[in-house]
């Protein structure tokens, strides 16, 4: 449009979620894609032989829109270079300048700074909006704010399903109910018949709010792995030096319970896993998977510092989980050879192991 860009990236890689890990996406009905994206997953999948149809109707994840992450990080630098855009990588905002409620000019953390006509904010979590002053929340409004019905805090019991029976082979039930959903009655306390023993790691407590109330928290995060079950490729998963077993606790008393109801388990109890190409698989999370239950709620408001502790944990956690899952004795032998057979890439993220 004839206009001079500037696109400043707080850390070293473009393209947000698409290009760091969700690579089976969820899209219900294809004609509702259009624009730039029909076109930027067109130009993917044609890296890989596929046409795409956006008037059929395919799986409600991947389908024929499967990414390899490197492949979308790719794609998404040529349109960078093709539209000479100026890239910076590793600027993260520091200060900001105004003249009322207009941006004239922003400080970055290792001291440059930029003029601009216009600033978009196309961060996730919305740093630049924040620093500028526009208004925010990093709670669930109340029903009354607005008069809805489905804000605040929601309290579910649910009737644990003893009988969870066999899921075909796309891991669903004929109610479409994943094997990731699976639940079951388990204690969260250190001592299973003791609610004054406190709780397990990452279980958080419950403060007593009632349904529709404002109650604190964003929605948990995760890491969305590129995993390969190919050998040449396959970066196995090793002993963290940090792990710690009582950190899933939780996961243990799960498979129990799982097992001691006659469950058959196998690795779709821990990760919804969906095919990719070359050999790779989407890993993404479970009921016991590897959320972190609170772990998110302090990111939005974080410096860069604790940011990188809070994902520094989560990593951390999701390789003690997998190495839990092919090592620790309460888990079955099938699992466990299952979780053995996968590894993180060689060549997807090479510059962060994987």
């Amino acid at each position: 449009m004839g206009k001079s860009v500037i696109l400043l990236e707080p850390y070293r890689h473009v393209g947000g979620m698409t290009s760091s890990g969700l690579s089976a996406l969820d899209v219900g009905n294809p004609a509702t894609i259009g624009g730039i994206a029909r076109e930027y997953f067109s130009k993917l999948a044609a890296r890989y032989g596929k046409d795409l149809k956006f008037d059929n109707y395919f799986a409600h994840t991947g389908g024929d829109i499967v990414i390899e992450p490197s492949g979308a990080e790719k794609l998404f630098m040529e349109y960078i270079e093709d539209s000479d855009i100026t890239l910076r990588f590793d600027k993260r905002i520091r200060a900001i300048q105004m003249d009322g409620t207009k941006i004239l000019s922003i400080t970055m953390n290792d001291g440059s700074y930029y003029h601009a006509k216009v600033f978009i904010d196309a961060t996730y979590e919305g740093d630049l909006m924040a620093v500028a002053g526009v208004s925010y929340t990093t709670t669930r409004e109340a029903n009354s704010t607005y008069n809805e019905t489905g804000n605040g805090f929601s309290l579910k019991k649910y009737n644990s399903s003893i009988y969870w029976g066999v899921p075909g082979d796309n891991g669903r039930r004929a109610d479409r109910k994943g094997i990731w959903d699976r639940d079951i009655s388990i204690s969260p306390y250190i001592d299973p018949t003791d609610k004054n023993s406190g709780l397990l790691p990452t279980i958080k407590p419950y403060q007593g709010e009632q349904n529709g109330e404002e109650a604190e928290g964003v929605q948990a995060y995760c890491f969305r792995l590129c995993m390969t079950d190919n050998p040449d490729n396959r970066i196995p998963i090793t002993k963290p030096d940090n792990y710690d077993p009582w950190n899933y606790e939780i996961q243990r008393r799960f498979i129990q319970a799982c097992v001691l109801q006659g469950d058959v388990m196998d690795i779709r109890w821990f990760t919804k896993l969906d095919p990719l190409v070359n050999d790779k698989w989407d890993f993404n999370t479970a009921t016991f998977g590897s959320n972190i239950p609170g772990l998110s709620w302090d990111w939005p408001n974080a410096d860069w510092d604790r940011r990188q502790e809070l994902y520094d944990y989560q990593r951390d956690y999701h390789l003690g989980l997998l190495y839990f899952l092919g090592n620790d004795p309460v888990v079955t032998q099938k699992l466990k050879e299952q979780v053995r057979s996968f590894g993180l890439c060689k060549d997807e993220f090479t510059d962060n192991r994987g």
